[in-house]
């Protein structure tokens, strides 16, 4: 079975169905796990997506791949918002975020510590600019992060 092609034929047929909800295809994975073949979908918009969009997005998503008939062996398919604790770490990621506390940990200091913590103000093709709670801007680039996610506020 030509997974590869599978998943980039899922991204196409996925993508008008998501385009009615607003709603863009984060990733797809089609793998073998514990209960059998497994094709998940992440899919997000701003805003979040809701419960029922999933559920809406998988049963029109699961009639249109049995039409196609791209994956001949049995399977599960499984639609999901990527959640808020993912990692961040592409522009688009960012770009989502905007307005969010982040926590972003760097390979090399930025401001003195390879952990900054701030709202994200802009996301650029290269670096992320966010602002600390005391109000300092840091520009950090994108190459230079290790790990980036959402912190939760209380």
């Amino acid at each position: 079975m030509d997974y590869p092609g599978i998943v980039e034929q899922v991204r196409t047929i996925a993508q008008p169905i998501l385009d009615e909800f607003d709603a863009e295809l984060v990733d797809v994975t089609f793998r073998y796990e514990s209960l059998g073949l497994v094709l998940r979908l992440l899919v997000d918009k701003p805003g979040a997506v809701t419960v029922d969009e999933c559920a809406e997005v998988n049963q029109r998503l699961s009639f249109v791949l049995d039409e196609a008939k791209i994956i001949e062996k049995r399977y599960i398919l499984e639609v999901s918002s990527p959640g808020l604790d993912r990692p961040l770490s592409t522009k688009r990621d960012f770009e989502r975020a905007v307005g969010a506390l982040v926590r972003v940990t760097t390979q090399v200091p930025i401001a003195d510590s390879n952990t900054n913590i701030g709202f994200v103000k802009e996301a650029l093709d290269d670096k992320v600019v966010i602002e600390t709670k005391s109000g300092f801007r840091l520009e950090i680039p994108l190459g230079k992060i290790e790990k980036a996610v959402r912190e939760i506020e209380f």
